[in-house]
């Protein structure tokens, strides 16, 4: 009486396959309840609703906004939680400018000559891709975590039609 359903029916089916007649008689048992034949009931019922079928197929993969309207809602989002609390923001724009600084710095004074000016330039664009690959991936974290709103609005749209 007090043990969770789940937790018994999980423990009387691992009990079960550990014995096969047990099981076998686990299976007759659902086989002559009543559950089972409204089960297949609903099923049959359901097999014949071609129309129901061919239209949940239709709607599987419709969004209900595209990709760019996402984007710009996911924008207004950030900027808001950026405005919000100024310290976040204030960190970013410190960041923005430390590593322009730093980029600035090792530009100053390159050599014009073959070998180590031209060594010096490709390091430093490996520097700059390398933190503005490593910089967005900060914002990837935040895409990801609004756009279970943008799914869940549109299994909503897909669910109520």
């Amino acid at each position: 009486m007090y043990d969770n359903p789940a937790d018994f029916a999980l423990d009387t089916l691992i009990d079960a396959s550990r014995n096969p007649d047990d099981l076998e008689k686990l299976n007759q048992a659902y086989r002559a309840s009543s559950m089972h034949t409204s089960v297949i009931a609903l099923l049959d019922t359901k097999s014949h609703d071609d129309s129901f079928e061919k239209q949940r197929r239709q709607e599987q993969g419709v969004a209900a906004r595209s990709m760019g309207v996402e984007i710009y809602y996911v924008s207004q989002r950030t900027l808001k939680n950026a405005v919000r609390s100024p310290e976040v923001f204030l960190a970013q724009i410190m960041v923005s400018v430390i590593m322009g600084l730093l980029v600035g710095l090792v530009f100053f004074n390159l050599q014009n000559t073959v070998t180590p000016g031209i060594q010096n330039r490709l390091g430093t664009l490996f520097f700059i891709i390398m933190n503005q690959v490593f910089g967005t991936l900060s914002s990837l974290e935040t895409l990801l975590r609004e756009r279970v709103l943008f799914i869940h609005v549109s299994r909503f749209k897909i669910d109520n039609i």
